[in-house]
């Protein structure tokens, strides 16, 4: 089934974009630059369509956090205070203008501006936009989702350009050929499932003398019943999540585009799809000082070192999992705070991590096991001790003293503070602990593991 990104319908010149392995090429506007309708600082002015409003004009302005509808009503200074004491926003919105329909998402009133001359405006914050709407369907819940991760097309080893340099054997002078083609999709797993898609866009023609040509890989789910939104995007964190922890950086997120099989622009007997594109740049985590991610970083383990059968149980598993590696990456994406909070969430972390296992190991009873306790289960479950983690000729039980006691200090007024030097290192080893115990928990062997982890990383 072919995946058609919303503005294949509407493309009028030769630049191309490919998605999936179908051989479909969709046009693009010449420059090799789309026209985006949704973008940061922008300003769209139309019409709410709703059967409960009269043709009513508002604006929708795109920002960091979303976008804001400024929604002028004719009402004087009486009515506007008790609407605004009262009157919640509708979470759903649907909007159109010389432009096309917007759907936007899960609104929050922003308050209602008063004036004792009869014109008062609402203000109304929503998470997200849909670039779609002429049905009226319901966003809320969706049959697929579409996003972009840093790092993961060289984490998956999926690109669809490939560069290299020849040597022109008659003219003895160098020549440099660029192929791109789109790789088969490679599916992860998982309830919704979770597969990996390359893409490429390209424009013969140059601007100033130079030629482009991009890439990027898709991660995607799918639901052949409707799910809600949140469900499709819990997979789509965990995937950033681990992207974060193989790299040991603050790996970025982008949401591209939903889907809903009964908002489709095609007909009933085709099986191409309309992915409409989505504005929601809080999607996952971020962190707006944060710079890219350089291109030689490299992972502590790839995809092809792990075991497809253990990746599919990992992503399966979302509710035993993502709250230990929630926590743990928070700690990349906290500018500026001090080393005992990092100590502390990595510390909370751990203490999750270990319950979660304690709770699949089949002797499951009595009472919750002390953080002591609970701090073995995660080293144990490495098996083996690795200077990383202990130091060199450090082992794992006075490790696991040594934590505890410095998270302890942090944790507790009528503890000892701990020296800031040796908290840091402790919140690092810890955080290294529990990449060791992803990478082994995806199948990676451990033999892969220890030369990696000698090079020095920028952990936290």
């Amino acid at each position: 089934m072919e995946w058609i990104p919303q503005w294949w319908a509407k493309a009028r010149t030769h630049a191309t974009r490919s998605t999936g392995n179908d051989g479909l090429l969709d046009q693009r506007p010449s420059g090799g630059v789309v026209a985006s309708k949704m973008e940061r600082g922008l300003i769209r002015v139309g019409h709410v369509v709703s059967p409960r409003e009269r043709d009513s004009t508002v604006s929708v302005s795109f920002d960091d956090h979303g976008a804001e509808v400024i929604w002028p009503r004719e009402i004087g200074f009486e009515e506007a205070w008790q609407r605004n004491q009262g009157e919640s926003a509708p979470s759903t919105l649907i909007f159109r203008d010389h432009s096309g329909y917007l759907t936007l998402r899960e609104g929050s009133s922003g308050g209602m501006s008063m004036s004792s001359v009869g014109s008062s405006q609402q203000r109304i914050r929503y998470r997200s936009v849909v670039e779609t709407g002429a049905s009226h369907a319901d966003y809320d819940h969706i049959n697929g989702m579409s996003s972009e991760v840093e790092g993961l097309a060289r984490w998956a080893k999926m690109h669809a350009v490939d560069g290299r340099l020849e040597i022109d054997s008659e003219r003895k002078s160098p020549r440099v050929v660029i192929t791109a083609g789109n790789l088969d999709p490679r599916e992860l797993g998982g309830p919704l499932a979770l597969t990996l898609a390359t893409s490429f866009n390209h424009d013969p023609t140059p601007t100033n003398g130079v030629y482009s040509i991009s890439e990027a890989l898709h991660v995607r789910t799918r639901s052949s019943e409707t799910a809600p939104w949140e469900v499709h995007a819990a997979a789509h964190h965990m995937i950033q999540d681990l992207m974060c922890l193989v790299y040991g950086y603050q790996c970025r997120a982008r949401l591209d585009s939903v889907m809903r099989e009964d908002d489709q622009q095609f007909g009933t007997d085709d099986e191409r799809r309309w992915w409409p594109s989505v504005y929601e740049p809080t999607f996952g985590r971020t962190d707006d000082t944060a710079e890219p991610m350089k291109d030689n970083r490299q992972p502590l383990f790839y995809l092809d070192e792990t075991d497809p059968v253990r990746v599919a149980n990992w992503l399966s598993d979302f509710d035993s999992w993502s709250r230990p590696t929630w926590i743990a990456v928070t700690t990349l994406f906290q500018k500026n705070s001090t080393v005992e909070a990092q100590l502390l969430q990595v510390g909370i972390a751990l203490e999750a991590l270990g319950y979660a296992i304690w709770r699949r190991t089949p002797q499951i009873g009595g009472r919750t096991p002390t953080y002591e306790r609970l701090l073995k289960y995660v080293t144990d479950s490495i098996g083996v001790e690795l200077s990383a983690i202990y130091g060199d000729g450090g082992n794992a039980d006075d490790w696991r003293q040594k934590f505890n006691s410095a998270f302890k200090g942090a944790k507790h007024a009528d503890n000892p503070l701990p020296d800031g030097i040796d908290a840091i290192r402790r919140a690092r080893e810890g955080f290294t602990l529990i990449r060791c115990w992803l990478a082994v928990e995806l199948g990676v062997e451990l033999t892969t593991l220890k030369p990696r982890l000698d090079r020095s990383h920028e952990m936290l």
